[in-house]
């Protein structure tokens, strides 16, 4: 079993390609701007490609802010380069929704994005006269009426004057972590928060199991037991059970429980003397720790920011299938505007980030349906009911 932790997460990500595109508004259609990297290092910052985007986003600066010589494509050429830090940032930050539901790009996307025009078609093969015989056709756009709501994301900046004066190096770099990590709250909130608001019955619940000679033993059945039920549940869209089709078995838990959780799930208690039942691997491809968002219970605008993620003593089963789960449509990955400030209120520059995208969720979380468990997910305890 791997544990998706941030190290692990920026590993999995050499060798894949950002891009940033730069647009005038959530309207605009075509980008003034467009960035590609390869990623090569696990790590982003103080790498020597990060330094080759501080000189050159340096550069663009200097050449923005000169009396003479700037010009459009300067300033969108220098958003792009931010841009592209801060996604290099977000990524050391990590985001586990990319592990956990399908993303599909499409900057054709509309607000009510159909899913059916994002799903697979079918076809079956036929055996056919090789004169004269016709192949059967793939059927396109099946009859799913679903829809997928797309919404616009977003949050700005503004630099006073004195900041950018005595130190426009270091407010530069404030900004950028701070958007990253407001991205990456948001990111990994478009899962997260859906699923703790989620409603889980007993069909979708797995109780402690207090039936193992010891602590570690009850927590093995509690979670084989949960992955049991897990893989029974029926899947919406094909009508099967979750375990009759290829599919991935992930864990969700808090981060204070994975350290005691990951050699009871890989099977270590079979090691043991004295064990006097069954205590293999368990199927579990992945365990992702995940307490909360990096801005969890910080206080901004008067009020307390809450990204929730997976209470102590709780874990989630999570039986991820590619075509039946969650799916998430992306219009625009996160891009950035900036503005002039405001002479009278000595602003010098205002930014302002945006993404337009919307989850579905509705085949992955619990439901009932003709009187069948549907869904992907089980909720488990692993501590006694206090009842």
């Amino acid at each position: 079993m791997i544990v998706l932790n941030s190290a692990e997460m920026r590993k999995s990500l050499v060798g894949t390609v950002r891009t940033v595109r730069l647009y005038s508004g959530p309207d605009s259609r075509e980008p003034l701007a467009e960035l590609e990297a390869e990623i090569k290092t696990e790590n982003w910052m103080n790498s020597g490609a990060r330094e080759n985007i501080i000189a050159r986003r340096e550069a663009l600066r200097k050449r923005a802010n000169a009396a003479t010589g700037y010009d459009a494509k300067t300033i969108a050429d220098l958003l792009a380069t931010i841009a592209l830090d801060i996604e290099r940032v977000k990524d050391d930050l990590t985001v586990y929704t990319p592990r956990l539901v399908t993303e599909i790009v499409d900057p054709d996307a509309q607000e009510l994005a159909q899913l059916r025009y994002y799903r697979d078609c079918v076809v079956e093969e036929a055996e056919i006269a090789v004169a004269s015989g016709i192949v059967p056709l793939m059927e396109h756009n099946l009859p799913i009426n679903e829809t997928v709501k797309l919404a616009v994301k977003a949050f700005g900046d503004k630099t006073t004057l004195r900041e950018l004066v005595l130190n426009p190096f270091y407010k530069t770099e404030i900004v950028i972590r701070s958007a990253a990590k407001a991205l990456a709250d948001g990111e990994n909130g478009d899962f997260f928060r859906p699923l703790n608001s989620a409603v889980f019955d007993a069909a979708h619940s797995q109780k402690f199991d207090e039936t193992g000679a010891t602590r570690d033993l009850q927590k093995y059945n509690t979670i084989r037991d949960a992955i049991d039920k897990a893989v029974r549940l029926y899947d919406v869209q094909s009508g099967k059970q979750n375990g009759l089709m290829e599919h991935e078995i992930y864990i969700l838990v808090n981060p204070l429980d994975a350290l005691t959780l990951e050699p009871i799930i890989n099977g270590a208690l079979a090691r043991v003397a004295g064990v006097a039942q069954t205590a293999d691997k368990l199927p579990v491809a992945a365990m992702i720790p995940y307490g909360g968002g990096l801005n969890n219970g910080q206080t901004w605008g008067g009020k307390t920011i809450s990204y929730p993620g997976v209470k102590p003593n709780e874990f989630y089963i999570l039986v991820k299938n590619r075509d039946n789960g969650g799916y998430k449509i992306i219009k625009r990955t996160p891009t950035m505007e900036m503005g002039e400030g405001d002479v009278l209120g000595l602003t010098t520059e205002k930014r302002a980030w945006h993404r337009i995208d919307g989850m579905f969720l509705k085949w992955l979380l619990p439901s009932t349906i003709d009187g069948k468990a549907c869904g992907r997910i089980v909720k488990g305890s692993l501590i006694e009911d206090e009842e």
